[in-house]
């Protein structure tokens, strides 16, 4: 038994009580205590992000699902790819995203049929955290790259 995406009057999808896109960090950490703890709601995630992916598996395309149709850009502001590699905009409270199942497991599971392996979905989320990192750099008024 799945349980049903439903599409609410704004557009977003509801799975369990999650609202997507997820908008804030404390949702995102519920998500993964959700999917890691019930069997259902991972299955729905799966679902939902399988639902998302286009025939075309370009890294660019998985950015654009991540970013907009799963994840606000501020829900994931504290995530980064892994811990060992400093950020452009450094955090003492940043979270590695390969210690995520929702980031992990989940996305390779949904996309795997479509081409998608580590290496790529990692290149794909490594553009998130970059695209993020810029958006808060611009947010503060930080350095500016030329």
């Amino acid at each position: 038994m799945d349980l049903p995406a439903q599409r609410t009057k704004t557009g977003s999808v509801n799975i369990a009580g999650f609202s997507f896109p997820i908008e804030d960090e404390q949702t995102v950490e519920k998500l993964e205590q959700t999917v890691r703890s019930n069997w259902l709601v991972r299955q729905a995630y799966v679902n939902l992000l399988r639902s998302h992916m286009p025939r075309s598996t370009e890294a660019y395309r998985i950015y654009d699902i991540v970013s907009s149709k799963i994840f606000t850009y501020r829900a994931l502001q504290n995530y980064y790819l892994t811990q060992d590699r400093q950020p452009y905009f450094k955090q003492d409270n940043r979270k590695a995203m390969v210690n995520y199942d929702i980031f992990q497991g989940c996305m390779l599971e949904a996309w795997s049929d479509k081409g998608v392996d580590s290496a790529a979905l990692k290149n794909a989320l490594r553009a998130v955290v970059m695209v993020i990192s810029r958006k808060l750099r611009k947010s503060v008024g930080g350095p500016k790259r030329y």
